[in-house]
């Protein structure tokens, strides 16, 4: 869609369907979220909305401004990230091997609470 907004220069949305080869009504939602992610502007122009895509080039700085901000928070990221490495892990057993295996792993842990659910 923004390919085709771009191609088309300024546009309405009925325009912008056609060149797609979508329905004018289900365009409206996936155009409001790309005027919201400031990938295409729009203008009145005798009581109808047009719709215009913003230059490749200042897509290209909204991602690397983007991009600099995930990597000035990074070390901030890492180090939540680290809080939670004790995940607790789940193994599933099957079968009368399985269950032989759940108790003879029990044995491995003498003195600790251990849950299961069968």
């Amino acid at each position: 869609m923004y390919l085709a907004t771009l191609e088309l220069g300024q546009a309405p949305a009925s325009q912008i369907a056609r060149k797609i080869q979508e329905n004018r009504v289900t365009i409206y939602s996936a155009l409001q979220n790309m005027i919201t992610k400031h990938w295409i502007l729009t203008v009145r122009k005798n009581k109808v909305v047009q719709y215009s895509a913003v230059s490749p080039k200042t897509l290209l700085k909204i991602a690397q401004e983007k991009a600099d901000l995930i990597s000035e928070k990074m070390p901030e990221f890492l180090a939540l990230s680290t809080l939670f490495n004790d995940k607790p892990s789940v193994q599933f057993y099957e079968g009368l091997d399985g269950l032989k295996l759940v108790y003879e792993d029990t044995l491995n842990y003498p003195g600790t609470t251990m849950k299961a659910f069968l």
